[in-house]
């Protein structure tokens, strides 16, 4: 807790110019802000979302520009994490709070593992992207590091309890990861993940425990499967648009 604590004062301190309304000069999303000012304007109007916009190439669909899906309690619970911070603040704390909980998954010393969090949270390319208006890029890293931690939880827990909180926190922050909505960056998560993946089955190979390793498997698949799940509505219709887009 002091290390939260600590986590949160760091990013307040740094980010003290925002709270006296001054603004980072973020380009992509200045240009957000006029791709989406049509669908704003249409949900301001009528209280529905629009799944269609003229305002880019002569018309398309909404689905990665602005529409909202207000029924996933992820959202909810993502701003929870962030603790209500305007962006980027709340992104920024993230940073810190994922690699701390990756670090701790390798049971690497509490103050060890704060110094790392630091090292990372401050690293030159993750503010690089949020000047540049990569919000949602910032968001999905940030949910990158816990993500990779509950795969650690499950595969290296020999109680029943750790086994379920792994489980619990690969359906949380995968979940998280895909609501934030950069499948660029899941697509590198992925590659991370199947590493673990295959130095676990080695480990479990040599150790003639393949039958545990496929279960564990099983248990991380199913939160998977479930992360997905709550986050089904963008993902489907993307998957749909994709067919129809140059960009694949």
């Amino acid at each position: 807790f002091l290390h939260i604590f600590l986590f949160l004062c760091i990013t307040l301190i740094y980010c003290y110019p925002i709270f006296e309304g001054k603004k980072i000069n973020q380009s992509d999303y200045k240009q957000f802000l006029g791709m989406s000012k049509e669908i704003v304007d249409f949900r301001s109007d009528t209280g529905e979302e629009a799944l269609w916009t003229n305002s880019m190439f002569g018309g398309m669909p909404a689905y990665q520009i602005s529409v909202r899906h207000p029924n996933n309690i992820l959202l909810k619970i993502d701003r929870l994490l962030q603790l209500y911070l305007p962006r980027p603040i709340g992104i920024i704390f993230l940073y810190f709070i994922g690699f701390y909980i990756l670090l701790l998954s390798l049971r690497i010393d509490t103050k060890l593992s704060f110094l790392g969090s630091l090292a990372f949270g401050l690293s030159s390319y993750l503010f690089i992207i949020l000047e540049a208006g990569h919000n949602t890029k910032a968001h999905s890293i940030a949910y990158m590091a816990p993500s990779i931690a509950s795969m650690i939880l499950i595969f290296t827990g020999n109680t029943k309890n750790s086994r379920i909180i792994g489980f619990l926190l690969a359906f949380l922050f995968l979940g998280l990861h895909l609501r934030a909505n950069h499948l660029q960056i899941t697509y590198y998560l992925l590659f991370i993940l199947l590493a673990f993946w295959i130095n676990y089955l080695y480990i479990f190979y040599t150790n003639n425990n393949i039958i545990k390793f496929f279960k564990k498997t099983v248990l991380f698949c199913v939160a998977g499967v479930l992360a997905i799940l709550i986050n089904i509505g963008n993902i489907w219709s993307t998957y749909e648009y994709s067919k129809y887009s140059v960009r694949g």
